[in-house]
């Protein structure tokens, strides 16, 4: 691909590119692929994803989606090659049709994140809470573990079944005379308080003992009949009858944590200790990775503290897009609406209107800030990195992840992410981080005197007055 760059006056680059023929067949099929995909289009035996796309949208609609796909990655592939850091996606400014044997020739542009010079790239001091591991940590995680291995016996502490017991029981169920297999057989767990069944069937087990039989009628929705569109509440009910009969009370027991039972549960260890110092290691390992992201996010806003320019309107707007079109996508995977999000978060539209508005500003600083310098000290990224920054980003996914981001050609996405990934693992190694519980020395008391000890070391304030 031919690619010529001119920068805009609106701090956006134009890109016009030029790509032979013999490179647009590959991208054309992926182009067809990810269109299968967003329709819901399955593969079919003997037939191509460009077929089975044209057969289900028909010819001229999948010619002018498949198209506009097409254009989006050799677009995202011009960024990439470019090495260009932007916010929000290219704009397909111009574009000339997809013909076989044919070059295709079009224009992008991009909103570019602006470049900055900072007051200073040196390291910070900063005060921190060190790193520490609560005590019972490491106890609650190997309760946990050994509670998976419970073993159910026999409850003989009482006869007479309670609220959230666990029992056995066996069921006849008909309705109408008629029986009901799901519900009839010899013996079952049942875990009361679970509502597993109708409030009618859960009273009626309270009290009963161990061996006795009773005759149990409720309620249950008739799923054969619709209900009146005027009024859902007419929807018909059916009953139940079931004779239900006590087979016995269940306990839980969690096993002593012995040498013996450590060799045979636990994978790796052959005696108790061992067990410790394997689930002390992994929960070792964890807090750190927690504390390293947590230092990073504290440090690298420190650092950005140093960035005294001004974020145009179109960048911020451009955040704030990828913000919410993230958002949504959040608020799909939990099966949640944007009001039950905030009424579960204990806010109204105004403060999240606030919050996210100082998170996309907040975002965006440290990002500026990260490229900076991260263009400061010439950071230049190997393959090791790139598999990191994906395992950071999609852990157990990384795979799938890094599959979406080449076949899209969105490359420079990773490019950017991964140098500021090393800008900040830089500025955590090389900054000084103090104890804010620390005592202060006698002579620091007083924040007044000249010789005064202080805690945290602050960036230079002096530079250039913002835009």
């Amino acid at each position: 691909m031919k690619i010529s760059r001119k920068p805009t006056d609106n701090g956006c680059m134009t890109l016009t590119c030029s790509v032979p023929a013999a490179d647009i067949q590959p991208v054309l099929k992926t182009a067809y692929l990810r269109t299968a995909i967003k329709n819901h289009i399955a593969p079919e035996r003997d037939k191509t994803p460009q077929q089975a796309v044209d057969e289900k949208l028909g010819a001229d609609f999948a010619h002018q989606v498949v198209r506009d796909e097409l254009l989006r990655i050799l677009a995202n592939q011009a960024v990439s090659s470019s090495r260009l850091r932007i916010v929000g996606n290219p704009h397909i400014v111009t574009a000339g049709d997809v013909a076989d044997g044919k070059p295709l020739d079009f224009v992008t542009e991009v909103l570019l994140i602006p470049s900055s010079e900072l007051q200073s790239y040196e390291p910070i001091t900063m005060a921190l809470d060190s790193f520490s591991i609560p005590a019972e940590e490491v106890s609650n995680r190997m309760a946990q573990i050994t509670k998976a291995h419970s073993e159910t016996i026999t409850d003989t502490s009482h006869d007479t079944v309670q609220a959230d017991d666990k029992m056995n029981i066996s069921m006849k169920t008909s309705v109408e005379g008629e029986p009901i297999e799901a519900l009839t057989f010899d013996s079952r767990r049942y875990d009361a308080g679970q509502q597993l069944m109708p409030e009618d069937f859960e009273k009626a087990l309270l009290g009963m003992k161990v061996g006795e039989t009773k005759t149990v009628s409720f309620q249950v929705p008739d799923f054969t009949s619709a209900p009146s569109t005027e009024d859902a509440a007419e929807q018909k009910m059916q009953t139940y009858t079931s004779e239900v009969t006590i087979v016995e009370l269940l306990k839980e027991t969690v096993p002593a944590v012995t040498d013996a039972w450590v060799q045979k549960n636990i994978p790796g260890c052959t005696t108790s200790d061992d067990f410790k110092k394997q689930v002390t290691d992994e929960v070792e390992k964890a807090a750190l990775q927690q504390y390293d992201q947590f230092r990073q996010y504290h440090a690298t806003s420190e650092f950005s503290k140093r960035f005294k320019g001004k974020i145009e309107d179109p960048v911020y707007e451009a955040a704030r897009d990828e913000y919410f079109e993230g958002f949504k996508s959040f608020l799909k995977q939990q099966n949640m609406t944007q009001e039950e999000y905030l009424q579960k978060s204990g806010m109204d539209e105004n403060q999240f209107s606030m919050m996210t508005m100082m998170q996309i500003r907040d975002q965006l600083v440290q990002q500026i800030s990260m490229d900076a310098l991260a263009d400061h000290l010439h950071l230049v990224p190997d393959d090791d990195d790139v598999k990191r920054y994906y395992s950071l980003v999609a852990p157990g996914q990384e795979f799938q992840m890094r599959q979406e981001i080449e076949g899209t050609g969105r490359q420079y996405v990773v490019d950017t992410g991964v140098s500021r990934m090393l800008a900040s693992e830089w500025l955590v190694e090389h900054s000084t981080f103090t104890d804010p519980h620390a005592t202060r020395p006698a002579d620091a008391e007083d924040p007044g005197r000249d010789d005064a000890v202080p805690t945290i070391a602050k960036p230079d304030q002096s530079g250039p007055d913002a835009n």
